[in-house]
């Protein structure tokens, strides 16, 4: 597994429980224990920590796709560059994102 898989699988994980705990705020903390554990770490109840959870993941799903089209805008113009000041100029990628 690499470093990149494991943290996408803990984010999916992550997410899944926080769609538990919302169905069902009483759900066993045991069954939730990736919510749990955040929960107990900010001092929030499961379902305030589901909350930001699936907040977050929202938000990926707005802001990945913005991130995804740059990266691979940048790749095609390196490839479309035929000089090093254009592959250095290519490079430059904007990744501020504003809501």
């Amino acid at each position: 597994m690499t470093l990149g898989a494991g943290q996408a699988m803990t984010y999916i994980e992550n997410e899944r429980q926080a769609q538990m705990v919302t169905e069902d705020p009483n759900v066993n903390p045991a069954l939730v224990p990736m919510v749990a554990i955040d929960a107990e770490r900010h001092g929030d109840s499961l379902l305030d920590a589901a909350a930001v959870i699936l907040t977050m993941a929202q938000y990926w799903r707005v802001t990945g796709p913005i991130i995804e089209n740059r990266r691979m805008s940048a790749k095609d113009r390196i490839a479309a560059a035929t000089t090093p000041a254009e592959i250095e100029t290519a490079a430059i990628v904007d990744w501020s994102i504003t809501p």
